[in-house]
C-alpha cells in the first residue's frame, strides 16, 4: 500500500537564516542601547533648558523607532518560529501514517496459510536455498562472495523458474560479469527444487516474491528518505522517528533488509558508489539492523559490512560517535 506525500521536505532555503530577526531585533536594541548611552555622554554639562529637550526629543524619538522596529522584528520571528512548528507537526503526522502502512504492508504479506511476521521466517529460509544454489556454481565460474549474495537475493525476488521469472533473471544476469550464467543457473534452481520435500514449505519456492516484497522495500525506503530529507528536524529528533519505525521490523525483516541493501536492488540505501556524503547512507545513520543478533545471518557478516552501526548489545564506538557529529 503506497500514499501520496506532500512536499514539506527541503527546498533549498536557508536555514540558517530562520533565526535572522531574532537577531535584528537583538542588533536593533543594542544599537539604541549605545545610540542613547552616547547621546547622553555628548552632552555638556551645562546646558540650556530648551535645547536639552529637543536634544532629549531627538534621542528618545530614534532610540524609540529602533526599539519599535526591534519589536515587529521579534513579532516577525514569533510568525516565523509558528510556520516552523506547523510545517514539523505536518511531517510528523505523516511520518506516523507512514509507519502504521509500513506495519499494514507487512501483515499483509501473505503465501497460501502464511501471512504476517511469521512469513519473513520462511522467506528467509527460501532465501538461503537460493544463496546455496549460486554458492553451488562457484568453483566451476570463479563467482566472487559479494556476486553469489547479489545473483542469489535476485534469484528470491525475481523468481528462476517459469517462464516469466526465467526471462527476468536471465536479464538481470545478462548485466553482471556473468552474462552466460543464466541457462546453468535456472537448470540449478529446477534440480534444486526437486530435492525439496514438499512438507518444508506450503508454497512453490523459487517462483519470486517481486509482487509483494517489491511494495514493502520501496515503501520503507522512502519512509526513512521522507524523515531524513525533513526540514526544521535535527539528527537526534530525525533517528528517534526513525527508530519508531525499526521498531515495526522484526529480526527476519532486518536480516532481509540486509541482503537487499547490498543487492543491485538495494545500493540506494547506501552501498551505491553516488553515495558520496555521510548523511545520504542511511542504513548506517540509522542503526537499521541494529537488532540483527550476532552470528545469526547465514553467508554474510552485517557488521563487517555495516561496520559504522551499533549493533545490540554493542557500546557507541568512537568512531560511530565522529560519524553522529556529521549527521544532520
Amino acid at each position: 500500500m503506497n500514499i501520496t506525500t506532500p512536499d514539506i521536505r527541503k527546498n533549498g532555503s536557508d536555514k540558517r537564516g530562520h533565526d535572522m530577526y531574532k537577531w535584528l531585533a537583538i542588533l536593533l536594541v543594542v544599537l539604541g542601547i549605545v545610540f542613547a548611552i552616547t547621546a547622553v555622554s555628548l552632552l555638556p554639562e551645562r546646558i540650556h533648558l530648551h535645547p536639552a529637550a529637543d536634544y532629549g526629543v531627538l534621542v528618545g524619538g530614534v532610540t524609540g523607532i529602533l526599539f519599535s522596529l526591534a519589536g515587529l522584528f521579534l513579532l516577525l520571528q514569533n510568525l516565523n518560529d509558528q510556520a516552523k512548528n506547523f510545517v514539523k507537526s505536518q511531517i510528523e503526522s505523516r511520518f506516523v501514517e507512514l509507519v502504521r502502512i509500513q506495519r499494514q504492508n507487512s501483515s499483509e504479506i501473505a503465501i497460501k496459510d502464511k501471512e504476517g511476521k511469521k512469513i519473513f521466517i520462511t522467506l528467509l529460509r527460501e532465501l538461503y536455498l537460493c544463496i546455496e544454489v549460486v554458492e553451488g556454481l562457484k568453483a566451476r565460474h570463479q563467482i566472487g562472495d559479494e556476486d553469489i549474495l547479489n545473483l542469489g537475493y535476485l534469484a528470491f525476488f525475481y523468481g528462476a523458474i517459469g517462464p516469466l521469472s526465467e526471462e527476468i533473471i536471465t536479464n538481470k544476469i545478462a548485466k553482471t560479469r556473468y552474462p552466460h550464467l543464466a541457462p546453468e543457473l535456472i537448470k540449478a534452481f529446477k534440480e534444486k527444487r526437486k530435492t525439496i520435500a514438499r512438507n518444508k514449505f506450503s508454497y512453490l519456492i523459487f517462483d519470486g516474491h517481486q509482487s509483494q516484497l517489491g511494495n514493502y522495500f520501496r515503501h520503507l525506503y522512502q519512509s526513512v528518505s521522507y524523515m531524513n530529507e525533513a526540514q526544521y528536524f535535527k539528527y537526534p529528533e530525525k533517528y528517534a522517528s526513525v527508530k519508531m519505525l525499526r521498531a515495526q521490523l522484526s529480526t527476519q525483516e532486518q536480516i532481509l533488509l540486509f541482503f537487499n541493501s547490498i543487492s543491485t536492488l538495494g545500493q540506494a540505501w547506501e552501498l551505491d558508489e553516488k553515495i558520496k556524503d555521510d548523511n545520504g547512507k542511511l542504513i548506517t545513520k540509522y542503526n537499521l539492523l541494529t537488532n540483527i543478533p550476532q552470528g545469526f545471518v547465514r553467508f554474510a557478516d552485517p557488521r563487517a559490512i555495516y561496520a559504522g552501526i551499533t549493533f545490540e548489545g554493542m557500546g557507541k564506538s568512537d568512531a560511530r560517535r565522529k560519524l553522529e557529529k556529521r549527521y544532520k
